[in-house]
């Protein structure tokens, strides 16, 4: 992205500010680097789809199985306007990308993208069957309501038996915090993950998603099940059709 330039400013077909001779180039925000601060950039924002480690399996608290390693291989480009809409700019191409025969199953983003309408970037790509992974703000991880049986906390959906105190914000790792130090914060989060709601299977093709109880997925321990939800292995199911905003953060 270009710096700002001084010079007349005319409307484009889309509404927006031509400022520079390019025709193309719009203005945006321009994310801080080591050497300049953040603020308004005039040019183009190129979005990157990058090959990365697979996650093998999981007992979705504590373990967790990698791929193997491989090179970071550049798999879906979008070079767009600068301000352009970030979902409108990656989503498709990745739709596209997985029906064009790439083996895409999960992607991992960063708050660019994971602060948008679901119902333009998570949705569509739970349709496609590709979940998406990312670290929530303060306000994707707050508790919320969501039915008689769950909530939403951190980000999950969670039993409603959910111990008291785990119903806040959980207290973060400092920067540069030692692995000895980062263990002993992940404790909390490796407690709520016990009650954790398990995805049963791919979503339909509506987007429809269905989810089972953590007492009958099997991570939490079925002596201190309570007696209403330790029947049968059949387990309590519940589908949803619009997926609450947090509720695919992993």
């Amino acid at each position: 992205m270009i710096s700002p330039l001084a010079h007349r400013r005319t409307r484009s077909p889309d509404g927006r500010n031509i400022c520079t001779k390019d025709p193309d180039a719009r203005a945006g925000h321009r994310s801080a680097t080591g050497s300049r601060e953040a603020g308004l950039g005039i040019g183009y924002e190129l979005h990157t789809a990058v090959l990365a480690r697979d996650a093998g399996w999981s007992n979705g608290i504590d373990r967790l199985n990698l791929g193997s390693d491989g090179p970071p291989v550049i798999t879906t480009i979008s070079l767009v306007s600068a301000g352009s809409r970030r979902d409108d700019a990656i989503v498709p191409k990745l739709i596209a990308a997985k029906a064009g025969g790439l083996d895409v199953n999960d992607v991992v983003w960063d708050r660019g993208y994971s602060q948008l309408r679901p119902e333009n970037t998570n949705h569509p790509l739970n349709r496609a069957g590709i979940q998406t992974t990312f670290r929530p703000k303060d306000t994707q991880r707050a508790a919320r309501p969501f039915s008689e049986d769950a909530l939403l906390l951190e980000g999950h959906l969670v039993s409603s038996h959910v111990p008291v105190e785990l119903h806040r914000l959980l207290p973060m790792p400092p920067m540069r915090a030692t692995a000895e130090e980062s263990a002993r914060y992940e404790e909390a989060f490796n407690q709520l993950a016990q009650y954790r709601f398990e995805r049963n299977g791919r979503p339909d093709a509506d987007g429809a998603t269905r989810w089972r109880c953590p007492i009958c997925a099997g991570p939490f321990p079925r002596a201190r099940s309570p007696s209403r939800c330790a029947g049968p292995a059949t387990g309590r199911w519940w589908s949803c059709r619009t997926a609450p905003r947090a509720a695919t953060a992993r």
